[in-house]
C-alpha cells in the first residue's frame, strides 16, 4: 500500500518524499456517534441521485461557483464525477476507522499538491 495514482502511474511514498504520518488523535465515543449518521446519509445521497448524479452535480456545482478551477481538470466531466464519487464512497466505507480515513486523504496530497491546489 501508500502508493497513489498521479498521471496515470503509481507513485511511492519514498518516491514521491512523503513520510507516513500518523492520523490525529480521535474520540472512540464520537466516531461511534456520528459515523452511523454519515453512512446512512451517504446511502440516502445514492438513493436519491445514484454515482452519476452526484458526482456530475459536485461538478457541475464547483464550475459554476468557481469557473477559473475549469482548466485544472483534464478529464471529462462524467469520469471525474465518477472518480470523486468513488473517493467519498471509499471514504464513507472507513469512516468508523480514522487511521483508515487518514490514510486515504494521505494518499490523495500528493495529486493535488502537483496540481496547485492550496488549502
Amino acid at each position: 500500500g501508500g502508493g497513489g495514482g498521479v498521471m496515470g502511474g503509481t507513485v511511492s511514498r519514498r518516491e514521491r518524499g512523503a513520510p507516513k504520518k500518523k492520523p490525529p488523535p480521535w474520540d472512540d465515543a464520537d466516531v461511534a456517534k456520528h459515523s452511523p449518521v454519515v453512512k446512512a446519509s451517504w446511502n440516502r445521497c445514492m438513493e436519491k441521485k445514484g454515482y452519476f448524479e452526484l458526482g456530475g452535480l459536485y461538478y457541475d456545482t464547483l464550475f459554476e461557483e468557481a469557473p477559473e478551477l475549469g482548466p485544472m481538470f483534464t478529464l471529462e466531466r462524467e469520469r471525474m464525477g465518477v472518480k470523486f464519487v468513488d473517493m467519498l464512497a471509499a471514504m464513507v466505507a472507513v469512516v468508523d476507522s480514522p487511521p483508515g480515513m487518514h490514510s486515504k486523504l494521505e494518499s490523495l496530497a500528493p495529486m493535488h499538491i502537483e496540481r496547485g491546489v492550496q488549502a
